[in-house]
């Protein structure tokens, strides 16, 4: 613009600022000077110009005078060599090798604006400053090299500085040592520098001095040791490597690129530099032959370098395959600091598909997540609390993210075509199945994502059912720890782990919700008595019924919860131990509308129910349910179910009403459901005889307990009882006569002693016992039916009936009762007890013909039959009624001692101390012998506690003996002599002479006992 106001063309103009500026801003000038050698336009008219302004500045520039950096020449180079050094070397700045190159007359094709900044961040360059002294020979070569044979004024300074520089063409070998030290010396570019000053110099005479030179050889090798080396270093300087590669050829270049990219191997710094430089050195001389290849080399690089900041082995960015940079995105999407951009960059670097690799990135969200687990322990009730920390917002976000970069382009597949809806849907439903099933957040996560993708309104209302039952799940925790099927299902889901997670402890697995069957096998375990109406809500969107959850939470229950927390599980309960529970249960079975399965929920608890009240109160509920379905269902089932619950149920009532009385024997327990055996075995128990002799601190009601089963059966009782006492007064048909001898006995004593209870006989001790239970006036009017004066009753039932009259009431319903006084009903019974007896040996006589026959008579038919039941009777007989015929008596005693009949002479000898006199000697001495003696013979020593009695019995016997004199005493003294008994022998000396007495002081056994004494 300054040009065309001054009327001048551009290069005029440039040369008047250029020569205006030498003497006062020569860098200023020479910036000016090197615009005109970049004109393209050279006329002959500033030729006359441009020779003075070169002449001008050889008069300013004086190169032994200015100011240069020396380098340290050896002692074999010569001065001139200096010289030409210090001439050549000032014309280029050091770094600039754009300006180095140029001496040589090889155009780069580039400036620094050619050089992207897409291959590499080079090193800054400072601008270039060229020296006078190269410009000079520039100019000189540029304008006046041309003309060299015009016939155009050369102005003499340029000719002299021409002239000047062609004084070292011969200094070859010299410089040749220079450049070889400067090389060992790794002082590469300065070589190079040196180089090329030499071979611009002489290029100047002599245009072809650089080809096929020793000079072009070592020149060569220099430019790409000093290549190689720019690749090593950390800041590759782009500007530099791209102007030494410009002095080669295209061919040479672009061998020597793909040489070294190859010698590099896995660096990828060095590998980065080569790129970045190909790529440039390409671009720049359009070439498109390896510019793929090396793009390629480039961006592997560059991700190398990623790799490498990122932590992640670098050689994975070398990887050319699919599947390899599948698994190299993978470990990118593993690192907590990546991001969506960087994957999008990976992809567009690679080529990988985007939207597979963000749906990697989706999954790995999304089956990595982790919960932060926080337990807590509830100070009251000591439960534990688990609370995750980590939102799912979070989680949220970043998928909804991921989702929103994937974009909606179709995707190709084995199936065929898919729209980006059925893509994504297959996607998350893949994801759907892997997710870690105790991780509720990322299932919420899920769901808002389909929601997103689906169209269909079915579908969406599924979705929200799962986001429903999660929200239920999540606040729920679980009660039973994970079963064996529970870890099965793990391990085959997720083979690499070796235990399920540890919030796998409070809460329930999802997957078993998301199916078509029920999930009884997960929701049964936790099923109880306080958390089966938590259910309730849930239960809808699960398609469960409420009859069977509230079966399942019965059949749940264990025989320790029914058993409410007693330790006492192995015999029967008498006390109601779990009232709570049955309550809980019985408001559970409420809740089950179906009668059959209420009534089967209840038998459940009765058969694991621990025996006892408990399992009798459960039985009580169970049959009231099973009555109410009986009266709403009428069908064979309904019957069956019925019998089937009624029967446990009499089985526990009958076992509790046993136990509870102290009767639960195995011999009863059997009988449970056939009640008038068992009732008929009741009567029989032994604890009513014992009831009678009192061997039993606690007697059990039997009279009570079978009045209970009766009611408890719905059986006449009654009628039970009339059997038994029927079958009881009418005794046996044959009974032998040895088993009556005792009864004879027994009454002889009761009559001695004026009782009007004649017998002990077991059948009247029950008979009575079961009468008991009867009003007392019934069955006093019930045993006078049968002791009246009736002669079609047999003898024996009347007096039974008798006996037992008299047991069971009082004198005054007795005598009101018969209508007899109590002696005339006695002297009744001892008529009715002879005639039964005399019945039993064959001699028949009804009540009046006993009251009025001869008692000596039937004394004498006795003693002609001489069995020991008839002499008993006989000795009975005489022993009532007072009879003294001592003829009869003395056969009497007589067969009673060859009987050895100890229990009866105990009873009768006493009763004849007034007929001693009267009786035979012999015999009244033997039958008090045969009573004092045989039960000392019979004891063994040591005694025990019934020979103890009998033989105590003896000896109170003997102060009653009316012949004491005419006893064996002896022989009683050398029995208990034998016994061992010093308090026998001390009962015994009174009865002995002084001559027995001094044989007792001089017996052994008497003389062992004072030697123990002292």
């Amino acid at each position: 613009r300054l040009a065309f106001l001054l009327h001048m063309t551009v290069e005029e103009g440039i040369i008047a600022l250029s020569s205006h500026c030498v003497k006062h801003n020569l860098q200023l000038a020479l910036s000016f000077l090197s615009i005109i050698e970049d004109l393209k336009m050279k006329l002959p008219q500033v030729y006359t110009k441009i020779s003075a302004l070169i002449g001008q500045l050889i008069s300013v520039y004086k190169p032994t005078e200015s100011p240069s950096i020396l380098i340290e020449c050896f002692s074999s180079v010569t001065s001139k060599v200096t010289r030409q050094y210090r001439t050549y070397s000032e014309s280029c700045q050091f770094d600039n090798i754009c300006c180095w190159m140029s001496l040589l007359n090889r155009s780069i094709g580039c400036s620094k604006a050619a050089i992207k900044p897409a291959y590499g961040d080079p090193a800054p360059t400072p601008t270039s400053v060229i020296l006078v002294h190269s410009c000079i020979q520039n100019m000189i070569y540029s304008f006046f090299k041309p003309f060299e044979n015009a016939a155009l004024p050369v102005d003499k300074s340029a000719s002299s500085f021409l002239s000047n520089t062609n004084e070292v063409a011969n200094e070859n070998r010299e410089i040749m040592l220079v450049w070889q030290r400067l090389r060992e010396e790794q002082q590469d570019l300065t070589c190079i520098r040196l180089m090329i000053d030499h071979c611009w110099s002489q290029k100047i005479i002599n245009p072809a001095f650089i080809k096929s030179t020793p000079v072009d050889k070592f020149l060569t090798q220099s430019i790409k040791e000093l290549l190689k080396k720019l690749f090593r270093m950390r800041n590759f300087d782009l500007e530099l490597a791209l102007s030494l590669l410009h002095y080669f050829s295209k061919d040479e270049a672009l061998d020597f690129l793909v040489e070294e990219s190859q010698s590099v191997g896995y660096n990828y710094q060095r590998l980065s530099a080569i790129s970045q430089l190909a790529l440039t050195y390409c671009e720049v001389n359009k070439i498109d032959k390896l510019t793929k290849k090396f793009k390629k080399h480039h961006m592997s690089c560059k991700w190398a370098k990623k790799l490498n900041e990122l932590g992640l082995p670098y050689k994975d960015a070398f990887k050319d395959t699919d599947n390899e940079h599948k698994q190299l995105i993978s470990k990118l999407i593993s690192l907590p600091s990546i991001t969506i951009p960087l994957l999008k960059e990976f992809c567009l670097d690679m080529f990988f598909d985007l939207q597979e690799c963000l749906m990697m990135y989706l999954e790995y969200l999304l089956l990595n997540w982790q919960p932060d687990m926080h337990v807590t322990e509830v100070p009251s009730s000591g439960d534990k609390v688990m609370v995750v920390k980590n939102s799912k917002q979070e989680l949220l976000q970043q998928c909804r993210a991921v989702l929103h970069q994937l974009g909606t382009k179709a995707v190709r597949s084995e199936l065929g075509v898919m729209t980006w809806n059925e893509s994504v849907q297959n996607g998350l439903c893949n994801f759907w199945n892997k997710v870690n099933y105790y991780y509720y957040e990322v299932y919420f996560v899920l769901a808002e994502l389909y929601q997103n993708v689906l169209s269909q309104q079915v579908a969406i209302q599924q979705i929200l059912s799962y986001q429903g039952m999660l929200q239920f799940l999540q606040s729920y925790t679980r009660i039973s720890a994970p079963s064996e099927t529970e870890q099965e299902q793990w391990f085959q889901l997720f083979p690499n782990t070796n235990h399920l997670p540890p919030i796998s402890q409070y809460r329930l697995p999802f997957i078993p919700f998301c199916v078509k069957e029920p999930p009884w096998s997960t929701i049964k375990p936790e099923l109880s008595l306080k958390t089966y109406k938590i259910w309730y809500d849930i239960i809808p969107n699960l398609g469960l019924d409420r009859d069977m959850l509230c079966t399942l939470t019965i059949q749940r229950l264990t025989s320790d919860q029914l058993a409410g927390g007693s330790k006492d599980k192995s015999g029967w309960r008498l006390q109601t131990c779990n009232s709570s529970v049955l309550q809980d249960i019985q408001e559970c079975v409420r809740h089950i509308r179906n009668q059959e399965m209420a009534s089967a929920a209840l038998y459940y608890v009765v058969n694991h129910m621990p025996p006892g009240a408990d399992q009798m109160a459960a039985a009580k509920l169970c049959y009231l349910q099973a009555e109410t379905w009986l009266s709403q269902d009428f069908s064979e089932k309904a019957k069956a179910g019925f019998a089937k619950v009624q029967k446990k149920y009499l089985t526990v009532c009958t076992s509790h009403i046993l136990h509870s009385s102290g009767l639960g024997k195995p011999e009863y327990l059997e009988l449970v459901l056939h009640p008038q055996e068992l009732i008929c075995a009741l009567y029989d128990d032994s604890s009513i005889l014992q009831r009678k002799t009192g061997t039993l601190s606690h007697c059990p009601d039997i009279n009570s307990v079978v009045l209970a089963i009766g009611q408890l059966h719905r059986v006449n009782v009654v009628g039970i009882q009339q059997e038994l006492l029927s079958e009881w007064l009418y005794p046996a048909d044959s009974p032998p006569l040895d088993s009556s001898c005792d009864d004879i006995t027994q009454n002889i004593a009761a009559i001695h002693s004026g009782s009007t209870v004649l017998s002990d006989n077991d059948s009247i001790i029950r008979a009575c016992y079961v009468l008991e239970s009867m009003e007392l006036e019934t069955a006093a009017k019930y045993l006078v039916s049968y002791a009246g004066e009736l002669e079609c009753r047999p003898t024996a039932v009347r007096l039974r009936a008798l006996q037992c009259l008299c047991t069971i009431a009082t004198a005054d319903i007795v005598v009101t009762t018969t209508g007899r006084t109590l002696d005339s009903i006695k002297g009744n019974m001892q008529n009715l007890m002879f005639i039964s007896e005399l019945e039993k040996l064959g001699l028949v006589w009804s009540v009046k013909g006993f009251e009025s026959c001869d008692k000596e008579d039937v004394m004498r038919i006795l003693l002609m039959k001489a069995s020991p039941h008839a002499v008993q009777l006989a000795a009975a007989l005489g022993y009532v009624f007072k009879l003294i015929n001592i003829r009869y008596w003395d056969q009497t005693l007589q067969l009673m001692t060859s009987y050895a009949m100890v229990e009866e002479l105990v009873i009768v000898l006493p009763e004849l101390t007034h007929l001693c006199h009267l009786l035979d000697s012999n015999i009244f001495t033997g039958a008090w012998n045969c009573a004092l003696i045989t039960p000392l013979q019979k004891a063994e020593y040591p005694l025990s506690k019934e020979s103890g009695r009998r033989v105590q019995r003896s000896l109170e016997m003997l102060y009653c003996c009316p012949i004491p004199r005419q006893v064996n005493l002896l022989l009683m003294l050398e029995h208990c002599q034998r016994l061992h008994s010093q308090e026998l022998i001390s009962r015994l000396e009174p009865f002995l002479s002084l001559t027995q007495s001094n044989t007792i002081k001089t017996s052994p056994v008497h003389i062992k006992q004072e030697i123990l004494m002292e």
